[in-house]
């Protein structure tokens, strides 16, 4: 048994983290993780860009700012630096504000984002916090924070293992999860397909 999967399975409120360079798998595998271990959760996805919800499953629907997120929801950002950058703590205290609560809320905020150094640490502070490390490219390794350098190089070494041991999945799915120590490949939910990956192509700006 997977300890990574078996405490996502009993979280009930915290951050869900995926940090890798574009195209690695981001996406895929935070719904992926979703699907498996929160199956039952309602899923809303807020962004303040308008795009096709429909091509997700019926329990994900779509908000556009934190107080319309539901109690008991998980909230999934794509790409949390479009919607919260490393400074907006300094200009706007609705994320401090809103991570406060979702404790109390008993919400779960899920996000991928490219490298944590664009992402506002108010995410990683005071919240139980599962990172998913995803493979990173040499460019986005030299401005990554300190303090995720060296778990994102134990990521790029042990998916890179894994990649040459077995073959037969997508290189994609694997995911180093450095609180547990642990590289897994997971597998993508059932429901996706390449639109899902491409979920902002014809996006518009609300």
């Amino acid at each position: 048994m997977s300890k990574t999967l078996e405490y996502l399975r009993g979280m009930e409120h915290g951050i869900i983290a995926v940090s890798g360079s574009g195209k690695t798998g981001k996406s895929g595998t935070l719904h992926g993780l979703l699907a498996l271990c929160q199956p039952d959760r309602p899923v809303c996805m807020m962004d303040p860009m308008d795009f096709d919800i429909s091509i997700f499953p019926d329990h994900y629907s779509k908000v556009t700012k934190a107080s319309e997120v539901p109690v008991g929801s998980i909230c999934v950002i794509e790409d949390v630096s479009r919607v919260f950058n490393a400074r907006s703590s300094s200009k706007d205290p609705t994320l401090s504000k809103w991570l406060g609560i979702i404790s109390h809320r008993s919400n779960i905020v899920a996000f991928t984002v490219q490298n944590f150094s664009e992402c506002d640490i108010s995410f990683m502070r005071s919240q139980d916090v599962v990172v998913a490390h995803k493979t990173m490219h040499g460019a986005d390794m030299k401005y990554e924070r300190q303090e995720h350098r060296v778990d994102q190089a134990f990521a790029n070494f042990y998916i890179d293992k894994a990649q040459h041991i077995d073959d037969s999945m997508d290189p994609r799915s694997w995911t180093f999860f450095p609180r547990f120590n642990e590289t897994i490949g997971l597998p993508l939910p059932d429901w996706w397909d390449d639109r899902h990956s491409k979920i902002f192509r014809e996006a518009k700006l609300c």
